[in-house]
């Protein structure tokens, strides 16, 4: 029943994170008819307050306004849809909640579901509703992309039974396997690419998926790319590769991985003259610059603004910039601002 339309509109705020149960208020009491919702940690936190409702609770929510809304434009049924509670969305319908309806960030109930992997629920929807599988939030994600995220493999499974865009792109241009990889799910990763996501697909930011996986820190799923003969060589179009990635993320496991593999030159410098040991320097990523200078690193290198890797230690780690200091790095480097290790 799911269709393959999509929705666009102004982009607005980031979704709310799926919760249990948000029906009690500040006091703990249930929301009586024309109360507001609360879109606090009264509904997003704690334990019985997170709990799904029962049929025993169900009754006390029959004076709830299904069509009032939170600060993000929730109605009781997206909050029901996040949860995955199916006797409170039945009942919500029953007393005319718009099933349609779209919160402030473009999702409705499909999305919000998806993301918190809800089968049973998404299958209800498809079963008695029409909803678009392909329907886009105001940040171009759908169920699908959603669903990979969070590595919900039953829900993407059953989304792409139903049609669900493999290919479709949301506005950090990532399709679904490509959110798969960069979030470490590799099973679904594998599945995705045997349902035809093209593993080689390069991004129109220049990234591939070994860059993903790379950029993430997730080396088991960089390792299955590279064996599946995705380029590990690649670079993006910011002119980062995979060294550079690790090395500015501070994945010293996988920089060790790659350097070990003669993955590249390891005092490569990118377009501000950073080496490898300068990006981790400048983020104070003590264990991957010390990986760097035991694998041989220039020690020495200036960038474009006369900074050494002490004076860039200097700001983001004063325990690397003693150990740098001792390894021989020149502590007089002036940059060209007249900055050197002691006065910044």
């Amino acid at each position: 029943m799911l269709g393959s339309t999509d929705v666009n509109a102004p982009q607005s705020s980031r979704m709310s994170p799926p919760v249990s149960a948000p029906l009690l208020n500040e006091t703990g009491t249930y929301l009586s008819a024309g109360e507001p919702l609360q879109n606090d940690s009264c509904l997003l936190e704690g334990g019985a307050q997170r709990s799904v409702a029962t049929a025993h609770t169900a009754s006390l929510l029959a004076t709830a306004d299904p069509a009032e809304q939170d600060s993000e434009g929730n109605t009781p049924l997206c909050l029901a849809a996040q949860a995955g509670d199916l006797a409170w969305a039945q009942q919500l319908i029953h007393r005319g909640a718009d099933v349609h309806h779209i919160n402030l960030d473009g999702d409705n109930a499909l999305t919000l579901a998806a993301a918190g992997g809800h089968l049973t629920f998404i299958e209800w929807l498809d079963s008695h509703f029409w909803q678009s599988v392909d329907h886009e939030n105001y940040h171009g994600e759908t169920a699908l992309t959603l669903a990979a995220r969070h590595g919900h493999q039953p829900v993407v499974q059953w989304l792409v039974s139903q049609g669900a865009s493999l290919e479709h792109l949301n506005d950090q241009l990532k399709d679904a396997l490509a959110e798969a990889v960069a979030n470490g799910h590799l099973a679904l990763a594998i599945w995705l690419s045997s349902q035809g996501s093209d593993l080689r697909r390069v991004y129109p930011d220049g990234n591939n998926l070994f860059l993903h996986a790379v950029c993430a820190g997730h080396q088991r799923v960089a390792q299955w790319l590279e064996d599946s003969g995705v380029d590990s060589q690649q670079s993006n179009e910011a002119g980062d590769n995979a060294l550079t990635l690790a090395a500015r993320h501070g994945h010293h496991h996988l920089l060790a991985w790659l350097l070990g593999k003669n993955a590249g030159d390891i005092n490569q410098i990118n377009r501000n003259g950073d080496s490898l040991l300068l990006m981790a320097a400048r983020q104070g990523h003590d264990q991957t610059v010390k990986l760097l200078v035991q694998h041989g690193a220039d020690i020495g290198r200036v960038n474009y603004v006369g900074s050494n890797v002490l004076t860039l230690a200097a700001i983001s780690s004063e325990s690397l910039a003693l150990w740098l200091c001792y390894e021989g790095t020149n502590i007089h480097q002036i940059d060209f601002s007249g900055n050197n290790a002691f006065t910044l």
